[in-house]
């Protein structure tokens, strides 16, 4: 629950209010003044207005001095605020102010009451507006709370998880590619090898070529005279 704005309201007047200087939160007030009913019809309503809640209650006769002096307590809240805790408001916080009212604010230094007054509002609107004052809300703000937390935790999950998803992504595409690479890398080898061979025929058959060559200028073509064993003449005989 959040109080927003709290006042005391005396003889159509604001005598003490929490914040101060709420110029937007004084025109509320004043604009539903009127619609507020006065001394013989004490009544306690809410009224809402846009994104606000206004709770009202009016004191009763004091018992003890009937002549005590006719206020309205008047509290603002968000929307958010459950109707539950609206009655809490006014069963302790509103019955808070009103004694402290009966109390202090008597004849002298109205000044200085309505001072102590503003101070008693804010010490009670801190107090009212600790979430442990009511245990739901407290039980909602520890859920929120966790709730949070675990929605953080899965996000932490789920960040982790693509990551996973991108390093397995990675990894497959690292793996097409080595697998890319060895074909291309045996494609490779055996052309290389194809080139060897054709180099190394090419090889011989220069080799070739140029003995074929050496033959040739040594020996002669096409008889390759100059190569030939000569054959042998028959010895000749002197008759005596």
């Amino acid at each position: 629950m959040v109080i927003l704005y709290t006042c005391v309201v005396m003889d159509r007047k604001i005598i003490a209010e929490y914040p101060t200087g709420k110029k937007d939160m004084m025109q509320l007030i004043n604009n539903l003044l009127e619609y507020i009913p006065n001394r013989e019809h004490k009544k306690s309503l809410n009224y809402e207005s846009k994104s606000l809640r206004v709770h009202y209650e009016c004191s009763d006769e004091d018992e003890k001095e009937p002549t005590h002096r006719y206020f309205t307590v008047i509290s603002v809240t968000d929307e958010m605020t459950p109707y539950r805790v609206v009655f809490g408001l006014k069963s302790g916080f509103f019955k808070d102010i009103q004694k402290e009212v009966r109390q202090k604010y008597t004849k002298g230094n109205r000044n200085q009451k309505n001072s102590m007054l503003r101070s008693f509002i804010q010490q009670k609107m801190t107090e009212w507006n600790d979430p442990n004052k009511d245990k739901l809300t407290h039980l909602g703000y520890e859920i929120s709370k966790n709730k949070s937390k675990m929605i953080d935790n899965i996000d932490k999950i789920l960040q982790n998880h693509e990551r996973m998803d991108s390093l397995i992504d990675r990894t497959s595409l690292l793996v097409d590619n080595s697998d890319h690479f060895q074909k291309q890398a045996k494609k490779l080898k055996n052309v290389m090898i194809w080139n060897n061979i054709k180099i190394f025929l090419i090889l011989i058959g220069v080799l070739a070529v140029i003995a074929f060559i050496g033959i040739w200028l040594g020996c002669g073509f096409p008889d390759f005279k100059r190569c030939s064993v000569g054959t042998s003449q028959p010895a000749s005989t002197d008759v005596i």
